[in-house]
This record gives C-alpha cells, structure tokens and sequence, in this order.
C-alpha cells in the first residue's frame, strides 16, 4: 500500500479496493443502509464517518485478513445497493462487518 500521492493531494490509493476516497464512502453508505438480515451486517450500522488515515491505517494493520478476503469493491457495493445483487442471510465472520468495527473501535 502507498500512502497519499504527493503532488494529487489526499488522493489514497490502496492496492485491493482502488481509490479509498471513494470506496470508504459508498462503503459507509452500504453499512448504513444494510438490512436487518444482510449478508455483511445485521442491520444499519451508522457513526461519525473516520479520517482517511484512519482507515488506511486500520487497512494496513488487519492487512493479510483482507488479503485473505476482500471486501467488495466499490462496484459491487453499488451493485448492492442499487438492489442489482441480493444479500443475505447475514454472515458473522463478514470481512465488511469486521472492517467497519476495527474502523469505529467498537464491537458486537
């Protein structure tokens, strides 16, 4: 992973998901939007959206869980939520779920 791109500003981008900016963005929407029973969470998840050295640290520390299994990538999240792609039944082990605990310091 490299860090913001010197001369393109705050631009992040990470290896697996592309540019950060963008996919922590849609991936807040999602978690936000996530019914009571989907596959990644089990129901609406919403905090005070994190830094982007937040995240990209928390990216680097659980690095080889996420190499392991990737989260979706900003196209299928919009996939999900534009109802393209059902979900569901709701899976605890969720990558996406762990991902947006380790972001917001909380756990079920």
């Amino acid at each position: 992973m490299s860090g913001p791109n010197g001369d393109r500003g705050q631009q992040w981008i990470h290896p697996i998901l592309g540019d950060l900016t963008v996919w922590y963005s849609t991936f807040e929407k999602y978690a936000a939007a996530a019914a009571v029973n989907g596959a990644d969470f089990h129901g609406a998840h919403v905090e005070a959206p994190a830094t982007l050295d937040r995240v990209w640290q928390i990216l680097q520390d659980h690095a080889a869980e996420i190499e392991a299994q990737p989260p979706h990538t900003v196209e299928q999240l919009q996939s999900i939520l534009e109802g393209k792609v059902p979900v569901g039944p709701y899976h605890e082990g969720s990558i996406c779920h762990m991902i947006w605990h380790w972001i917001h310091g909380d756990h079920d």
